[in-house]
């Protein structure tokens, strides 16, 4: 369990490169559409989910392991991030606080490690376990919902619209949704549905409950949400006239209720962050063929920079230009092999011949 603790820890160091460089991208280009960060934040799924990675030249990683499992038995313990300044500050904390005592029967990192993996282990089970029992209440909450049409359903114990399901996803709408909100509510979940994010949502909540420990997953996660909602609603007003989308932006203020954290399951969709969406749905307007090629580039350099690690070398070997290794030690032998010869060569008289006495022969 400490192995892959570890090797959970090194996945979401990696992983969250990419997600620093599309928050930064996020703060410096607000007026892309959003459709592009909807895959940069599957990427960053991809990221943490895939068990192996490419390596290329062009990966902006720092370093492909910053913690390796031999930690736990080092004499003097300490990481290789890649990054000069952080190897200072962090490794002799490392060492001051985790270096054994002489004759000591246990390492102090192996306890700590063992410790933090048992707490991720209960913090992994108790958010999987918050997202299936408020998946069966809201279950039993929409239950006795009234089929309106389709798979559109109206209740009275809802207060915004959502969509609730995975093979099979309903629509559920609260009675007091007035008609002339209705067709631009449920074209959004709709939308939704169409996109796959009923899907997208849950395995995005899985992967936050699997790396937990990391801040920048909480992050990824809050923002993932926020920018479906926001591509949403921009494939929904992309042909629409300026008036529909001002009674676009008003069905979404009246969809809009105070709801506080955790009252909807975190695998179902709701309406949310509404102030934002409200002012990207007035200032949108439809991306150009640049717009388009910019967006491919950036996302193929997020692929290509983010998703793969970095060649590491083994110190001891040398790569020739055929692309094959030889270790030092070899190719200290192969020199040492051809100096020997160029003396031979050079002084005949140095070469020794060993003379056999040929064998006797006799009759018997």
């Amino acid at each position: 369990m400490v192995n892959t603790f570890i090797e959970l820890c090194n996945r979401s160091i990696q992983a969250g490169y990419l997600i620093l460089a599309i928050i930064l991208l996020r703060l410096v280009w607000k007026r892309v559409p959003k459709l592009m960060y909807r895959f940069l934040w599957c990427l960053v799924g991809l990221r943490l989910a895939l068990p192996f990675t490419l390596e290329t030249a062009l990966s902006l990683i720092p370093k492909k392991t910053v913690i390796e499992p031999e930690i736990l038995y080092a004499g003097t313990p300490s990481v290789d991030s890649g990054i000069t300044a952080v190897n200072q500050v962090v490794n002799p904390m490392m060492a001051e606080n985790f270096t054994p005592a002489v004759g000591a029967s246990v390492n102090p990192l192996q306890v700590v490690m063992i410790i933090g993996a048992w707490i991720w282990l209960i913090g992994l089970v108790a958010l999987l376990l918050y997202g299936v029992i408020s998946y069966i209440r809201l279950h039993y909450k929409v239950q006795d919902a009234v089929l309106l049409k389709e798979n559109i359903f109206q209740s009275e114990k809802v207060d915004s619209p959502f969509v609730f399901g995975f093979l099979k996803p309903r629509i559920y709408l609260p009675y007091s949704l007035e008609e002339e909100n209705m067709a631009y509510v449920i074209a959004h979940e709709k939308m939704h549905i169409k996109n796959r994010d009923h899907l997208l949502k849950p395995i995005a909540f899985i992967l936050l409950s699997v790396y937990w420990f990391n801040p920048l997953v909480w992050l990824a996660y809050y923002l993932f949400c926020k920018d479906l909602e926001l591509a949403c609603d921009e494939w929904v007003i992309w042909n629409l006239e300026t008036a529909d989308k001002k009674a676009y932006a008003k069905a979404l203020v009246m969809c809009s209720t105070e709801r506080k954290f955790g009252s909807i399951s975190p695998l179902a969709f709701g309406e949310n962050a509404v102030k934002e969406r409200i002012k990207n749905v007035l200032r949108y307007k439809n991306p150009t063929v640049l717009v388009f090629v910019m967006v491919m580039l950036v996302v193929l350099v997020a692929v290509l920079c983010f998703m793969t690690n970095p060649r590491e070398n083994n110190e001891n070997e040398i790569i020739l230009s055929n692309d094959s290794t030889v270790t030092t030690d070899l190719l200290q032998e192969i020199v040492t092999e051809r100096e020997q010869e160029e003396n031979d060569r050079s002084n005949p008289g140095n070469i020794s011949v060993l003379l056999k006495e040929p064998p006797k022969l006799g009759f018997s």
